[in-house]
């Protein structure tokens, strides 16, 4: 079969072939850009002076380390998830049977020393101290450059200090498990000002600040 090329097709291939080169061309000369998601919207949470329960946890510049002083924030369902229910509620019932003494709020803290602790049974390790609502805590715990952490102390070092509110289920039931979680520390991690204790068989860390001298 013989194709028969006229002047008219000669023309019109002349005429197309610019139109069609300008149409290959946009393919790349207009492609459409990349869909640019938006910054991510974070929220800065700030606490309620009124609110005993809210800590501000962001990040602060300074030198910390696990001497520093620290104060019990609360248990963690998972690292950077909400507190536990009940140390706010321990804490709401010291508070309140205390008359609400917003400049006077009762501080959980926590003591890992530097020096060797004079406890029978604590030779050669280091001193620890918790002062809980109704407890000062007194016992010995050692640490290496692998983050781990074991912390000790028998019951005679135990000494029951009640505070009001001492009878009160929030509160006892807040001892009880401050203690027994103590005893299963078997790792910490510390961010900026902030000191994360893990528990043996417990996804909850106990999350601390460092307090300010």
């Amino acid at each position: 079969m013989k194709i028969k090329i006229t002047s008219f097709t000669m023309k019109a291939a002349f005429f197309l072939f610019p139109i069609l080169l300008f149409l290959a061309s946009c393919e790349t000369a207009f492609e459409l850009p990349e869909e640019e998601l938006p910054a991510p919207i974070v929220k800065e949470i700030r606490c309620n002076p009124k609110d005993i329960c809210c800590f501000d946890l962001k990040d602060k510049i300074g030198s910390y380390n696990l001497t520093s002083k620290w104060e019990f924030v609360a248990f963690q369902a998972e690292k950077g998830s909400s507190f536990d229910n009940l140390t706010c509620l321990a804490r709401t019932a010291r508070f309140t049977l205390s008359g609400e003494d917003y400049e006077n709020v009762f501080k959980i803290t926590l003591q890992l020393g530097g020096k060797s602790s004079p406890l029978i049974g604590c030779e050669d390790l280091l001193a620890f101290s918790f002062r809980s609502f109704d407890h000062q805590i007194d016992g010995c715990y050692e640490a290496d450059s692998e983050e781990n952490l074991r912390i000790d102390f028998s019951p005679e070092n135990v000494v029951y200090d009640p505070g009001i509110g001492n009878k009160t289920f929030p509160i006892l039931e807040f001892e009880n498990k401050i203690k027994n979680s103590l005893l299963a520390v078997e790792s910490y991690t510390i961010e900026s000002n902030k000191l994360y204790l893990y528990m043996k068989d417990q996804k909850n860390p106990m999350v601390f600040l460092a307090l300010e001298e």
